[in-house]
């Protein structure tokens, strides 16, 4: 029997290949049905996970229903509160606001009323000081008009004494002793009529005098000096000396005070010009030719 099966099976290379072939096959079939078995067991157990999350899953979103529901009831519950609470604090405002809005209304009526008294008031007031202030303004204005023709007339004076004297100015040096006296002339009214000449001129002419008053101090102490220092047995050396000491106050206060004499001329020119200026206005003002109508 066994040399018949070889001889049989000797083209397919014996008996060992066929039994080869055979094991391989059954090892296959066997491998195929324990993956298909596994495969199966997988499934199942894959089923029943998926069965249990199902059911895991209806039950959370049970409970999450179930809360939200909760949570839903407890906010409109929350809500009914929280507007009746907000339509009463409106109430309360609206009230409030109603008696707010009344003591203002009560306020304003009385602050309008006081303001309207208080510009009737004023306004009269300001009529009166108006017509008051008209009168003091024209008095003082026409003051003022006088006082710069006193400073006008002085200016001309002035001029008028340097045209006379101008021969023996150009031959002497008494200038000095004339610029002296102009400028205590200018201190001399500007001092009487301060209040009537303008700021500027006011100031200039305050620091002309302060000038001349402070060189004529300095030279009356130092006139003192000289005298008491120069011997008296000497007449003629004495007057000298005290001449020689006046020419020299002389000459200080016109090198010290010309530019401020210079600028008092120039700052009278000026007022003098406004003031022409206020008249021409106001003589287009209250003569101003009217067309025939």
């Amino acid at each position: 029997m066994n040399e018949f099966l070889e001889i049989l099976f000797s083209p397919y290379g014996g008996t060992a290949a066929i039994i080869s072939v055979f094991t391989t096959f059954l090892g296959k079939l066997w491998l195929k049905t324990i993956v298909n078995k596994g495969l199966s067991e997988q499934r199942l157990e894959l089923q029943r996970l998926q069965d249990k999350n199902k059911e895991s899953l209806k039950e959370l979103e049970q409970a999450h229903q179930l809360k939200v529901e909760s949570i839903k009831a407890e906010n409109i519950q929350n809500l009914k509160v929280l507007e009746q609470q907000h339509s009463i604090s409106i109430e309360n405002l609206k009230s409030e606001s109603s008696k707010d809005l009344e003591i203002l209304k009560l306020d304003s009526n009385n602050n309008l009323e006081k303001f309207r008294n208080d510009f009737k008031s004023e306004f009269l007031k300001h009529e009166s000081y108006s017509a008051i202030a008209k009168d003091q303004f024209q008095s003082l204005f026409d003051k003022r008009i006088k006082t710069y023709a006193k400073l006008i007339t002085l200016k001309n004076s002035i001029g008028d004494t340097l045209l006379d004297h101008a021969e023996e100015l150009e031959f002497s040096s008494d200038y000095p002793e004339m610029f002296k006296n102009c400028i205590e002339r200018i201190c001399k009214l500007t001092q009487k009529e301060t209040m009537y000449i303008s700021n500027e001129i006011a100031l200039i002419s305050n620091s002309l005098n302060e000038i001349f008053s402070e060189i004529l101090s300095q030279a009356k102490v130092h006139s003192m000096g000289t005298a008491m220092t120069t011997p008296m047995n000497n007449n003629a050396e004495w007057h000298s000396t005290i001449n020689e000491a006046e020419k020299d106050v002389l000459r200080r206060i016109f090198k010290e005070c010309s530019p401020v004499y210079d600028q008092w001329f120039k700052q009278l020119d000026k007022d003098v010009a406004k003031i022409r200026e206020i008249l021409d206005i106001s003589h287009d003002f209250f003569y101003e030719t009217k067309p025939d109508c």
